[in-house]
Order: structure tokens, then sequence, then C-alpha cells
């Protein structure tokens, strides 16, 4: 008895037309454009007009952090990414905080300095590399870092960036 060989209507089901990858990437938490209603840096914000090579979000939500997502652009002018979590309270976020600052600081040798926390509108605020491009805040229940091309001690990048965050109030 000779087996046949499966009808290829069975091999279209890989194929299905039905099948959106960027419905599937949405429906997991992927996208490369961000969202409304998401609160991040983008180049453009910073003046930088060249359209992004790479822009990707993703989020991701648990019990203690029932936000967190995080979204990034790169072109030939430069780079910013934002990393944003908001726990269910501001202890939770502060014990996120700190083990982000340790992580953070002891990576690669980094030297983590402490940032102008009132000139960010923010609780804590910590450089974490000399060149001042890495930055992590604590506003309330938000988590925020920062990593990207710009001096985050700059006047002008720190105006910026608190609008770009919603972080002037």
């Amino acid at each position: 008895m000779r087996h046949q060989a499966a009808p290829k209507s069975g091999c279209r089901l890989a194929k299905n037309k039905h099948l959106d990858r960027g419905k599937m990437e949405r429906a997991m938490g992927f996208r490369s454009e961000l969202p409304e209603g998401y609160n991040a840096l983008k180049l453009s914000d910073f003046g930088l007009q060249e359209e992004p090579r790479i822009q990707a979000f993703s989020r991701a939500s648990s019990f203690i952090v029932p936000l967190s997502y995080e979204y990034h652009e790169v072109s030939d002018q430069g780079a910013i990414r934002t990393k944003y979590y908001q726990a269910i309270n501001s202890n939770i976020a502060s014990y996120i905080f700190q083990g982000m600052l340790e992580r953070e600081g002891s990576l690669l040798y980094r030297s983590a300095s402490e940032a102008p926390a009132g000139d960010w509108n923010a609780d804590r605020a910590y450089y974490l590399n000399d060149e001042q491009t890495m930055l992590l805040l604590l506003k309330d229940r938000r988590v925020i870092h920062l990593n990207g091309s710009f001096d985050f001690s700059l006047p002008e990048v720190i105006t910026t960036s608190k609008s770009g965050l919603n972080f002037n109030q």
C-alpha cells in the first residue's frame, strides 16, 4: 500500500492570505511606529528631520508594572531610545529605579552621577555615563530610561525631553 502525498491545498495553510504579519506583531505588542497616547522621545523632537532608518516599539505588562514599553529610532543623524515603566505604586517604582541604577551603573564600568532632578520635574535622576547621553528618571510611579545621541544635561535637551515625556507638570 502506497502513502499518498498530502494534497497541495494543505501547503497553502502556511501561507494564509488572512494572516497579516503587522496585525500579529501589534497583537503581540510590537510595532514600528509610536502609537498615540504613549510618551516617548523621537528624533524629530530634537530637530532631526531625516526619516529614521529604524523605528521600533514594543510593550509589555505585569501585575506590578501594568504599563511598560520601549521605543527607539535610529537615523544617520542620531539615535534615541525611551524605556518607560509605570508601576502600581511609587514604592515599586522606587525599587525598580534603584535596581536599574545599580545594574546600569555597574555595566561596562559606567559611572553613574546624580542629575538635577528638579530640572527634570522628577523625584530622582541619574546620568548613567560620563557623556550624559544616558539618563534614568523616577517620577511618582514612573521610571524612564533614556539613551541617545544627545547630552541630557543641556537645558534645550531637558526642555525638549520633558515635553516629549509629559514631565512638564
